[in-house]
């Protein structure tokens, strides 16, 4: 998972989109699921971001080097 710090979309905020994302980390960890979570300082919610980090999604997946 991951998630830029100025990431908006319509009425949910920054602020919103991470607060939200915090809790569901919080569930994730307490039932033991392995995963990966990554905060962009600064990156928005489009494709343009996205694209720059699926690669270390799809490394982390695929557990390349």
């Amino acid at each position: 998972m991951d998630i830029g710090t100025n990431e908006e979309s319509g009425p949910i905020t920054p602020s919103d989109y991470l607060f939200t994302n915090a809790k569901l980390i919080d569930v994730i960890a307490q039932k033991g699921i392995a995963f990966r979570y990554e905060v962009e300082p600064n990156a928005i919610h489009n494709e343009s971001a996205w694209r720059r980090r699926l690669p270390h999604a799809l490394r982390y997946l695929y557990d390349c080097t």
